[in-house]
């Protein structure tokens, strides 16, 4: 597939707002893979650079909080090997998908999926975030759901274990938000590693979206306490449905 000039411009602008949405608000992927697909990438492409545009600046932010002292590994590993381990099930998942022709098939049904999670995601509010369950469950379930969806998938995985740290294991938000990061690494990184194996990375178009996205890092952590969350979560329900109803009706 060639991609003109004026798209690849386009592709690499979009993926410097998704990089200030996940420095907002997370939940980036939501907007770059239904661009992406809406572009003509095909799914498992799209996946792919997805992926390597969103490592980096996951990785950069994990390391920011271990280096002082935000992140409670101690507590958490556990939910990372699960993560590891139904994040290559997930990979392995998505290449049969991609193999069998029926990858095309599924991801309109993603697509409208995630932009239901988003449609229907609760807001977490100061004093609510009390709930627990035994870390063997929270772990097993959270981590091995996490890992699976992000590797066959993607979009909508942060704002869930975002939300799962909040319900379940008691963090307030701005914990949950730090905590997260190391499995979103984990995810990303594996999958990432396996689609590269494949192939299936556009190296010119991701490496160029991938400094966009961490330019819009940069900028959106600036901007984080002033932003309308409100429209954000908007745009994260709108855009997937607009992929979906093109994907569905219109190739």
């Amino acid at each position: 597939m060639e991609i003109s000039t004026t798209l690849f411009i386009f592709l690499i602008i979009t993926s410097f707002f998704t990089g200030i949405l996940n420095a907002i608000a997370g939940g980036g992927g939501m907007l770059m893979v239904p661009v992406l697909l809406m572009a003509g990438v095909p799914p498992i492409n799209a996946i792919a650079i997805n992926k390597l545009q969103n490592t980096a600046g996951t990785l950069t932010s994990s390391l920011h909080y271990l280096r002082n002292g935000f992140l409670d590994l101690r507590s958490n590993w556990p939910a990372l090997i699960f993560a590891l381990v139904t994040t290559c099930l997930g990979v392995s998942f998505l290449q049969h998908l991609s193999s069998t022709g029926e990858l095309e098939q599924v991801i309109p049904y993603l697509m409208i999926g995630i932009a239901l999670y988003m449609a229907l995601l609760p807001k977490v509010k100061k004093g609510q975030e009390n709930k627990r369950i035994p870390s063997w469950l929270f772990h097993s379930t959270i981590g091995s759901s996490a890992g699976f969806y992000g590797g066959l998938f993607g979009p909508g995985t942060g704002p869930m274990v975002i939300s799962a740290f909040t319900a379940f294991r008691g963090y307030n938000l701005k914990q949950a938000v730090t905590n997260s990061k190391p499995m979103m690494v984990v995810i990303n990184t594996t999958a990432l590693t396996m689609l590269i194996f494949g192939g299936y990375v556009w190296w010119t178009l991701g490496l160029s979206m991938m400094i966009g996205n961490i330019l819009g890092a940069y900028l959106g952590a600036g901007i984080m306490h002033r932003s309308k969350h409100n429209y954000l979560k908007l745009l994260m329900v709108a855009v997937p449905l607009i992929s979906a109803i093109k994907l569905l009706f219109f190739i």
